[in-house]
Parts: structure tokens; C-alpha cells; sequence
């Protein structure tokens, strides 16, 4: 359920910054509240993610992925009765990962960066809760992987440069809000029971070559020789070949969850009183300072800053690292400009 969380939680920066609290409080007098606010078309935001820190450890499986985000801006393009449509400005990531995990066959222990990375999108947000309705979410660039063990392909090398673009699409069957309205300054709440469903694509010009390479094999019953090659027995290299004559060239990210995987949608299950709002202060950021409201999470192991005057979040930290497995460890986001005015 945790890592569920956290997973959510990092789809979801790029919409409305973590917000974090604490899960036991006593009530105070509410002195201010703040209503939900009212956007515009052309209204913007542009924040920065210096330090964004993920691990994620259980039995058999760890990873951890650092990222940092040059300047991203959204801004509300359109909007309807009831939702609002945002667009994220393309804006280049850097970072690494490390995976390992214990399978059946043996353990799988994998690092990358990423190089040349670039994310974008749009993001759907219902007006009535600031909750998020839908994404989608395009990442191309290079990934450069390193293998270091492995127990499939003998001969892989120990190297890959992977170039891709990964279209997403992140929809929500309830608007996921981590915000509560009205605001005031004792509120307490947690986050909304949800059914995520996953779907998109995946392209890259290496599944390009390997699709072909794939078909000549099929082509010309060539099954056997690629094992005797691969060190690997006729059935398994029948098996490889058919997924991959199943899923190439173009990834259907729906497809490959649904036949290969438990599905392409998650439950998450609500979470009450996660988050508390400690009261109101000045906060100054890049794009100016704000009274804004602070929440916090875990007892204050993490802080978000709400303010009314620029409609949205102005500054998200956090350090988790001593907290249970699952969870971002470290983040660091501040709002650099903005053009709303309530």
C-alpha cells in the first residue's frame, strides 16, 4: 500500500506538489480558511525539482531513483465546466537509478542514468477539488542501463544505450486530491480511495531492430541455432521470441500489463487524516513571499506550503529517510513565477 502511495505521489508532483502532514494533532480554534481557488486560461506556474530522492526496499527487491528537474511551467489551456486542462512545458530531467531483485530464475541487478531526457504533457484537474482527474505524460531521451547480473541472456552485453519516448496515460476513476477545501488552519485529512489505470506507448528504435531481427528468426526457423548460441534451451528461446513478436515494435503499455503482468490498474484505498494543516506564515520563495499554510507529514519530517495569494502550491520538503520503506526520501521544490492573481 505504501509503495502504491509513493508511486502516486511522483506521478502527481508535476500537477500539485506533495502535500505532507501529520497524522495526530490536537484541534485548534480555525481563525482563516482559504476556499478553493479559481484559475484562468493562461494562468501559469514554474517550479523547480532540485532534489528528488526515491527508495523503495522489501523482501527481495530494492531501487532507488534520484532525479532533478530543470525549470518546469504549467499552464491552464483550457478548461470546462468542471475541469481544467494544463499543459506542462517540456523540460530536461537528469538522474540515475539502481534495481535489484530476486527472481525465480535468479537475481536481477540493474543501474542506469538518463541523458538527454526530456518530460512533458498535460494533466486534467476537476475545479471543484484541485484533485487530478488525468495525466499523460511524454518522457524521451536516452537511458544508458548497465547489467550486472542477470540470469536470461548469457551473452547481453553489460551496456545499453536506450533510446525511447514513453507516452503515458495516468487516469483516476475519483479526482485524486491532496489538498482539502476550505483550508483552515487546524484541518486535518488524508487521501481519497482511487482505481489507477495505466495505458500509453513505448517506442524506441532499438525494439525497431529487434523486431526485425525477430521476424528473420521466426522467418527461417532459426529457434534452434539462436539457442545453441545463447546458451539457452529451445522452449525458453521460443518463448522469448513469441513476446516479442507479441509486443514489438510499438509497446502497448495496457497490452503488456494486462497479458504479462496483474493488470493495468491499481486500487488504492483511502488513507485518513495523513496530512495536517499547523497554521499560516510567511514564506518566501523565488517568485516572492506569500502568508501561506503549512502542512505538514510524519510529524514534520516533511513540509508543504499552500498560499491562497498564488492559487497554488509555493514550496514542498521533505527528508524520509527514516521512515518505513516505500516513500520518497528526499524532495525539494519551490514556485519561481507565476502570473495568478486570486
Amino acid at each position: 500500500m505504501k509503495k502504491k502511495i509513493s508511486i502516486l505521489l511522483l506521478c502527481m508532483l508535476l500537477s500539485t506538489p506533495l502535500c505532507l502532514a501529520q497524522t495526530a494533532t490536537p484541534l485548534r480554534p480555525q481563525t482563516t480558511s482559504a476556499d478553493v481557488p479559481v484559475w484562468s486560461v493562461n494562468n501559469y506556474w514554474t517550479y523547480r525539482i532540485d532534489n528528488l530522492t526515491v527508495n523503495v526496499e522489501q523482501e527481495n527487491f530494492s531501487l532507488s531513483v534520484y532525479l532533478s528537474i530543470a525549470d518546469f511551467t504549467t499552464t491552464v489551456i483550457a478548461e470546462t465546466n468542471d475541469t481544467y486542462q494544463l499543459q506542462i512545458s517540456s523540460t530536461a530531467i537528469t538522474g540515475n537509478f539502481a534495481l535489484y531483485t530476486m527472481t525465480a530464475d535468479g537475481p536481477v541487478n540493474v543501474s542506469g542514468t538518463l541523458k538527454k531526457t526530456t518530460l512533458g504533457g498535460t494533466i486534467s484537474i476537476a475545479k471543484a477539488d484541485i484533485g487530478v482527474k488525468a495525466m499523460n505524460l511524454v518522457l524521451k531521451g536516452k537511458l544508458v542501463s548497465y547489467i550486472h547480473e542477470q540470469p536470461y541472456l548469457p551473452r547481453l552485453p553489460a551496456r545499453i544505450p536506450f533510446s525511447m519516448t514513453m507516452n503515458s496515460d495516468i487516469a483516476f476513476d475519483t479526482p485524486y486530491t491532496l489538498l482539502t477545501f476550505p483550508l483552515n488552519e487546524s484541518s486535518v485529512w488524508g487521501l481519497p480511495a482511487s482505481k489507477v489505470t495505466l495505458s500509453g506507448t513505448i517506442d524506441s528504435p532499438w525494439f525497431s531492430v529487434i523486431n526485425r531481427v525477430n521476424h528473420f528468426i521466426r522467418t527461417w526457423n532459426l529457434i534452434g541455432p539462436v539457442a545453441n548460441m545463447t546458451g539457452m534451451t529451445v522452449e525458453e528461446t521460443q518463448h522469448i521470441s513469441d513476446v516479442l513478436y507479441d509486443i514489438l515494435p510499438t509497446v502497448d503499455i495496457a497490452h503488456v500489463m494486462n497479458t504479462y503482468l496483474h493488470g493495468n490498474s491499481i486500487n488504492i484505498t483511502a488513507t485518513p487524516e495523513l496530512f495536517y494543516c499547523t497554521g499560516t506564515e510567511s514564506v518566501t520563495v523565488p517568485a516572492g513571499t506569500f502568508t501561506a499554510y503549512n502542512i505538514s507529514l510524519f510529524g514534520g519530517l516533511g513540509y508543504m506550503y499552500y498560499a491562497p495569494e498564488a492559487g497554488h502550491i509555493i514550496k514542498t520538503t521533505g527528508q524520509f529517510a527514516n521512515i518505513s520503506a516505500g516513500m520518497v526520501s528526499n524532495l525539494a521544490m519551490e514556485l519561481k513565477a507565476t502570473n495568478y492573481q486570486p
